[in-house]
């Protein structure tokens, strides 16, 4: 089991770039030339879960990058790949080519400005080959790694950790990983939280299916009428959300701290 973290554990307070002005960002380039980003989505999580709980996991996660390394925060972007729960109220997305040359046109405009490392931390699994094409492209048209990603749903060592900890059957995303950390992160959201129905997943097969024939929205919620991905009754469990997140800030920290810990 993993030492829990707690949120800005350090003294110092997360820079949040919306917050900064061009001459703060400017001096802090000359010393810290980095750039957390964080990566959401609007899609449902059962019944009673925020539309915007991976955003939440995402934007917390940078914002402790940001405190204890000292680089800025980007603002967090709630839109992306999540087309599949389109017909569910308040969902919308962006199709796949819109939100590559959105990537390529912000993290170009930064890396003009000075910024010489930007990290995406992704909370959505339909994101990363997307980031991925985007990553390749500037890194090969700037022959060095000037943009990374992480995504904590595939890490192995974290998928690990989750495995030992959920053994209900979940289909394309560990959605109860998602809602207890935000349901740790932000208890407040959760207060009249009352999706405890047990739900059957479609078989795998018939899902997979699903996956190759284009992936209808409509199709989609038939599959999952609940908007939930997961069998497991009890929605979320803002414990192990806590040890969840210390264990993700453990693994960036071993994996990405030299990423974003360069000489100007």
């Amino acid at each position: 089991m993993c030492n829990k973290h707690l949120l800005n554990s350090e003294s110092q307070n997360p820079l949040f770039l919306a917050e900064m002005s061009y001459r703060q960002i400017e001096e802090h380039l000359k010393r810290i030339p980095c750039l957390v980003v964080p990566l959401g989505g609007l899609e449902t999580y059962g019944k009673s879960g925020m539309l915007g709980s991976a955003g939440i996991c995402s934007s917390f996660i940078c914002r402790e990058l940001s405190s204890r390394l000292n680089v800025i925060c980007a603002p967090d972007i709630y839109y992306s790949c999540t087309g599949a729960f389109k017909a569910f109220p308040g969902c919308a997305s962006i199709h796949h080519s819109t939100f590559i040359n959105f990537l390529m046109s912000i993290c170009h405009g930064w890396l003009f400005q000075g910024f010489k490392r930007i990290l995406f931390i992704n909370s959505i699994p339909e994101n990363n080959k997307h980031i991925d094409i985007v990553a390749q492209k500037i890194n090969r048209l700037k022959k060095e790694d000037y943009i990374g990603y992480f995504d904590w749903q595939n890490n192995k060592s974290i998928g690990s950790f989750i495995s030992k900890h959920i053994s209900s059957n979940e289909l394309g995303r560990s959605q109860k990983s998602i809602l207890s950390m935000a349901a740790f992160l932000k208890p407040k959201l959760f207060s009249e939280f009352n999706d405890n129905e047990s739900y059957r997943l479609p078989d795998r097969g018939v899902y997979k299916r699903w996956e190759k024939r284009g992936r209808d929205p409509v199709k989609f919620r038939k599959l999952f009428p609940s908007g939930g991905t997961s069998e497991d009754p009890l929605g979320y469990d803002s414990s192990f959300g806590e040890e969840l997140f210390g264990y993700i800030l453990e693994i960036l920290e071993q994996e990405y701290s030299s990423f974003l810990k360069i000489n100007p």
